[in-house]
């Protein structure tokens, strides 16, 4: 039998035996319903959001969470749970969601280039079959993981920066960066120095030359115009929900994903954000 907290949602236990929560199977009921009469997962969950009908876990109600419902065969009677909806509804269900159901490629193109390995940085493959990224240089591989909960995991994760703006930074650049201008200027200002007879105010000039062209080369922090960009990029963009693939685009570079199925998100600043699903 179950464990009180793997239950999944409509479910609970009285008297040591797996029962329907009255008020919560309504709701899955409910779901059912506004799904067969052509509603979609996300509009659901915003029907289920704006009534404040309140879900069990952290995250609230997305897509995901109710796709999860839908899918799952415990509520028309499977494995020993209680049925909440009928069988055939269950089944008319599963076959609606397979006609929406979006190909691999469809769901995977925002980001299936940008996925790479933890260990040796090489880009990540998706296979089908096992439902898992695998690099083909080191071999290394993620547990299976669905396409929509990764998207979701970053979604979350964009979701979080959005809240938190201000945890955004530049990673400091080492003290022997040194742009193309800044070397020119100091060239310049050692032959100068080297000849002896030089023109003081012209010394002067490319010192100061120089020290402009270095500053432009050092990281500005928060004022960083690629960390100013990705603020505003979050500000600008409706609250991130479900992954949004312009946004994403405006602020990532890199995701690494680990074999837990954990995330990095290399933002296009240098940051890396890290996401536990």
């Amino acid at each position: 039998m179950a464990k009180p907290r793997y239950l999944p949602y409509g479910y609970r236990i009285q008297n040591g035996l797996i029962t329907p929560d009255t008020a919560q199977a309504e709701y899955v009921r409910q779901i059912y319903q506004l799904y067969l009469a052509g509603n979609s997962l996300q509009e659901i969950a915003k029907h289920l959001q704006a009534n404040s009908i309140p879900y069990s876990d952290e995250t609230g109600w997305n897509k995901n969470t109710v796709h999860r419902i839908v899918k799952n065969p415990a509520y028309c009677g499977k494995d020993r749970y209680p049925p909440i909806v009928e069988y055939t509804l269950f089944q008319k269900a599963q076959v609606l969601c397979q006609r929406k159901a979006p190909t691999y490629t469809e769901s995977l193109k925002d980001i299936r280039g940008d996925i790479i390995c933890p260990d040796c940085g090489s880009r990540l493959e998706w296979q089908t079959k096992g439902h898992r990224w695998r690099c083909r240089h080191c071999a290394a591989f993620s547990v299976r993981i669905e396409p929509d909960i990764l998207l979701q995991s970053i979604a979350t994760t964009m979701k979080r920066l959005q809240d938190n703006p201000n945890s955004i930074d530049s990673p400091p650049l080492s003290h022997n960066t040194v742009s193309i201008e800044a070397e020119k200027r100091q060239v310049e200002i050692d032959e100068m120095l080297s000849a002896g007879n030089f023109d003081a105010e012209s010394l002067i000039q490319n010192v100061l030359a120089r020290a402009d062209a270095q500053y432009l080369c050092c990281t500005a922090g928060k004022a960083d115009p690629m960390t100013l960009r990705i603020k505003e990029a979050l500000a600008t963009a409706p609250p991130c929900d479900t992954f949004d693939p312009k946004l994403y685009h405006a602020i990532t570079d890199k995701i690494v994903l680990h074999r837990t199925t954990s995330i990095q998100l290399k933002l296009v600043n240098g940051m890396v954000v890290r996401r536990i699903p």
